[in-house]
């Protein structure tokens, strides 16, 4: 309980599918996201970091044209 949680997102499919997204973070040329991402198990729309990412989500041109939230 004194640990941060492992960080979640979720794909906007609107915008983009959960696959697609995973596939942008496995081709990032920056290599910050050494934290490999998986398919949350009840949400059909989320992924989950299993560590914490280095980089700034939130700097993301994804993240910028809303493919996806935290």
């Amino acid at each position: 309980m004194n640990e941060r949680p492992l960080l979640t997102i979720r794909a906007n499919t609107l915008r983009t599918t959960r696959r697609e997204l995973m596939s942008t973070f496995a081709r990032d040329d920056t290599n910050v996201w050494k934290a490999k991402l998986r398919p949350t198990e009840h949400a059909p729309n989320g992924l989950r970091f299993d560590a914490p990412p280095q980089g700034n989500l939130f700097k993301m041109v994804e993240y910028k044209k809303g493919h996806f939230e935290v």
